[in-house]
């Protein structure tokens, strides 16, 4: 299974802004997959433009994950320029395991290095995948200061996974929007194997699309009818809504089951 994952390295990666470079390398470039790789860097990036990815200490609304500018081909990959702040290192995990979806079809993509894009960076140091014994220190982690409670409740289902999102007040169509659209970003991590491992390779490790919708005035239903993940997952969910409470629409509570 590790031939599977790309390694991952890191340099840097301290300040509280910086722009980075992400080296996505294969032994043979190849067109056909540049577009795919391309592709998932952008989905990748799509929750940490709304704080999915806030480093610890640091509330999600002022968190910021964007990629600038196009890919650059070089001789056996391709290299991004990214926008970052107050952004968890451990969320380029997520990527990794993502990549791997892409060597499932043959992409033979070797390795990811992120790298800030200034003088006097330490050597890249690398990230081992996630396993049973790590996950909780190689994936983001959870929120320190929510502006909600939240709570788990055992559902007697390792598959079925079912969320509240109760807001304090009435919600408008538009809220249910914006709520729709954030945990999409959310699914789409999980659909493209970015939360698989401990669980098993992204072919293996799946999850189901889920859907959205209006429980009561104020609050909000996520179900999922297939959740095969890193219970990790559930700290870039939390970091997402935690946006969404501090900047638009205040929560009172989020509740797993």
């Amino acid at each position: 299974m590790p031939d599977l994952f790309p390694t991952l390295r890191l340099a840097g990666l301290t300040s509280p802004s910086a722009r980075l470079e992400l080296v996505i390398d294969r032994p043979v470039a190849s067109g056909s997959f540049d577009g795919a790789v391309a592709e998932l860097v952008r989905k990748f990036a799509a929750p940490g433009g709304v704080g999915a990815y806030a480093a610890r200490g640091s509330s999600a609304d002022q968190s910021r994950l964007a990629v600038t500018g196009a890919p650059k081909p070089v001789l056996n990959g391709l290299n991004f320029e990214l926008e970052a702040a107050r952004v968890d290192p451990t969320a380029f995990q997520i990527l990794r395991n993502m990549l791997a979806t892409l060597n499932l079809a043959g992409a033979g993509v070797t390795s990811v290095l992120v790298r800030e894009m200034r003088q006097g960076i330490p050597a890249p140091v690398e990230l081992p995948v996630a396993d049973e014994d790590n996950e909780d220190e190689v994936y983001p982690g959870l929120p320190e200061d929510l502006s909600y409670l939240w709570d788990f409740e055992d559902s007697g289902s390792i598959k079925f996974r079912r969320i509240v999102v109760e807001a304090r007040g009435s919600l408008t169509p538009e809220q249910v929007l914006l709520f729709q659209e954030r945990v999409q970003s959310w699914m789409v991590l999980l659909q493209e194997g970015g939360f698989c491992l401990p669980v098993g390779p992204p072919d293996e490790a799946v999850c189901s699309s889920g859907s959205v919708s209006q429980l009561e005035d104020v609050s909000v239903e996520i179900a999922m009818t297939v959740f095969l993940a890193s219970e990790a997952a559930w700290n870039v969910l939390f970091n997402l809504l935690d946006a969404v409470s501090r900047t638009q629409v205040p929560l009172s509570k989020v509740t797993i089951a």
